[in-house]
């Protein structure tokens, strides 16, 4: 390890070789902030990876709570005082996706589709909520939300 350090070292301009530490205690305290960086970059990742990925973000945590007979409904009902039907339907696709929807194939008025979200709740379980927005490209006709609770799976 110090090898390589050393020819890397060699080949620097004289005002980096000056700013790399000499001393074998610095070095040693500059390669334990390296590994500890590392280790907790490495740490970071894994928590990311095995947390389930699916965050309730603070906008939807009430509509989640409300549960599936009545979060849909209240969703529906402010999402079309905001946006009664004829409005344009771009706003209304990018306040979906501010809330943490996937709109992806609701885009396309000539094939239709529907707005998903997926969160866990405190509980463990999973709220899957689907939003069917009716559209001909330019103009909202219509929205019905639905969802559902589903058990935490015990593999």
């Amino acid at each position: 390890m110090i090898r390589p350090l050393a020819r890397l070292a060699g080949r620097l301009p004289w005002r980096a070789r000056a700013a790399l530490p000499q001393d074998g205690r610095q070095r040693t305290a500059l390669k334990a902030v390296v590994a500890a960086a590392l280790l907790l970059g490495g740490l970071t990742l894994l928590a990311h990876a095995c947390s389930g990925g699916w965050a309730t973000r603070p906008e939807m945590e009430r509509f989640t709570r409300l549960g599936p007979r009545q979060g849909p409904a209240t969703l529906e009902r402010e999402l079309l005082a905001a946006f009664p039907p004829g409005s344009d339907v771009g706003p209304v696709f990018a306040r979906l996706e501010r809330l943490g929807f996937d709109c992806g194939a609701a885009l396309d008025p000539t094939r239709g589709g529907a707005c998903r979200f997926r969160a866990r709740r405190e509980d463990g379980r999973v709220a899957s909520m689907v939003l069917e927005v009716s559209h001909d490209g330019l103009r909202l006709r219509g929205l019905a939300a639905r969802m559902s609770i589903e058990a935490p799976r015990r593999d």
